[in-house]
């Protein structure tokens, strides 16, 4: 138990001094790392920006998917930003939620898949009153499940959409909400 409690608190330390680090310091790392560490792909996120990008793991190769973001704090400029990115089961496609329009007007929401460079963007769904903020790829990963809320109401809708085209249907409402894909994508 002793031993046990050693190790966390080193963990907590060197947690706690990772945590403090000036932002955009890398640690450095031993070149051995590269040769015998596990290679897992790469990591979308959001930037500050409000753009979505992909790293490798080793934070380099930086790649922009969206470069059209615009935040404003003006009355009645144009606002747009990304959120929510899911990598396709095959890692392949990148779904993710866009809003756009005027710091002063309704919003616009849209559902995107777009390929792991960035290009071939369609939009699968759209609306000025549902809000996607949950993404689930199909085992397949030729369709798209989501959940959507809508300002003042109570309750979230399951959605489902293909990964191609807009073809969103509503499946079910309520809330709580939990699902899963069965493992052949057809249920």
């Amino acid at each position: 138990m002793l031993r046990f409690a050693r190790w966390l608190a080193l963990f907590l330390l060197i947690s706690l001094i990772t945590a403090c680090l000036p932002q955009g310091m890398r640690v450095p790392q031993s070149p051995l790392l590269r040769v015998l560490e596990r290679k897992s792909g790469r990591i979308v996120y959001v930037g500050t920006d409000g753009n979505i990008y992909t790293i490798d793991q080793g934070g380099g190769n930086q790649r922009a998917i969206t470069d059209d973001a615009r935040m404003s704090e003006e009355e009645g400029e144009d606002v747009r930003l990304y959120q929510f990115p899911a990598w396709s089961p095959d890692s392949k496609r990148i779904a993710f939620v866009g809003l756009s329009g005027t710091t002063d007007s309704p919003v616009q929401v849209a559902l995107y898949v777009a390929s792991a460079e960035g290009t071939d963007r369609v939009t699968v769904f759209s609306s000025e009153r549902e809000i996607p903020i949950y993404l689930y790829w199909a085992p397949s990963g030729d369709r798209l499940s989501f959940l959507t809320t809508r300002p003042l109401r109570a309750t979230a809708a399951l959605w489902m959409t293909s990964a191609q085209e807009e073809a969103a249907q509503v499946l079910d409402t309520g809330q709580p909400y939990y699902w899963a894909w069965a493992p052949d994508g057809q249920r």
